[in-house]
């Protein structure tokens, strides 16, 4: 289902549209009597499987309360679809900030934690994400740019693909192709060590601005992760050994290889040191707030409306 700004859905009104994935819409709504905002992701791909399905990311990620991971809030029926309501980040995905900016090594290291600590805590609950890519990584600026404290914070997002640890089901292979590990790709048994190679892929991303498996062709693309033939590191910047090693166990080919949990990367990933806090400067904080606007308005030009409403689960 499709909604338009002004749209009333239960308690909330929508503002605007915020992002779009393949199986649904995310917008920006306002709780009607509290006045509070808050973020609505509605399916747009009906069908009881989907429902189930988010229905589980809702019930998962509302018990992973912590700073670096969005909390989900509550679940309202939209139409004769399904919506979880989140906690509004405002703010963008850490993929658009990587195509936009370039970070200090200071920034990378307080970023790179965040996503860590946030995927710790999933691990820690027994929960693989499986989805693991910059795109379902939220960023918002906290404070005001120019001012001490003033800074980015992450927030891991998209539970939609999780799969709970000692589920005797054996999932589905799904993930997005240049981040899954190569059990996961080869429809193998999976634990927390397929997230830690993705997030080895996304901190390579981070560090470099370049992907780990490059190229588009999903044949080739899928030979180069399962042969574990990551890309160089561009050598225009200098790269602390510490985060080249936690690079190379992360995105190792052989699982026994990896660190077994994002906790255990964070580890390697520090070695001992006490990052630097970053300083950002107020311009590009300020050019990182503002790629939400730019994002809200590409993808309200995309978003068309539906044609006919999409099926529900039986009894509802």
């Amino acid at each position: 289902m499709i909604l338009t700004p002004g749209d009333t859905v239960e308690r909330y009104r929508v503002v605007r549209v915020l992002g779009q994935g393949g199986m649904s819409v995310v917008y920006e709504v306002v709780h009607t009597r509290l006045g509070t905002s808050h973020a609505l992701k509605v399916l747009t791909v009906g069908g009881p499987a989907m429902e189930q399905r988010l229905l589980s990311e809702g019930r998962i990620q509302a018990q992973l309360r912590h700073p670096h991971v969005v909390p989900v809030t509550d679940v309202i029926d939209v139409g004769e679809t399904l919506g979880l309501v989140m906690d509004l980040v405002a703010g963008t995905s850490l993929a658009a900030v990587l195509r936009a900016e370039r970070l200090s090594l200071e920034a990378i290291d307080h970023l790179a934690l965040q996503i860590l600590d946030g995927v710790a805590v999933a691990h820690e609950a027994g929960v693989v994400h499986r989805d693991l890519k910059p795109g379902n990584i939220l960023v918002e600026v906290v404070g005001e740019p120019g001012t001490p404290g003033a800074a980015v914070v992450a927030k891991v997002a998209d539970f939609g693909l999780v799969h709970v640890l000692g589920d005797p089901t054996r999932p589905t292979v799904a993930g997005t192709l240049r981040y899954m590990a190569p059990e996961q790709l080869l429809g193998a048994r999976i634990d927390a060590r397929a997230d830690v190679f993705a997030l080895g892929a996304v901190l390579f991303e981070l560090l470099s601005g370049q992907r780990a498996f490059p190229g588009d062709d999903p044949e080739a693309l899928a030979h180069r992760v399962k042969r574990g033939q990551v890309a160089e590191l561009p050598r225009e910047r200098v790269v602390p050994g510490r985060m080249v090693r936690a690079l190379r166990q992360a995105l190792s080919r052989d699982p026994a290889k990896r660190p077994a949990t994002a906790a255990a990367l964070a580890r390697r990933w520090l070695d001992g040191s006490v990052p630097a806090e970053p300083v950002w400067p107020a311009v590009q904080l300020r050019r990182i707030r503002g790629l939400l606007d730019t994002q809200s308005a590409e993808v309200t030009q995309t978003v068309t409306v539906s044609v006919s409403p999409p099926p529900t689960s039986p009894g509802r």
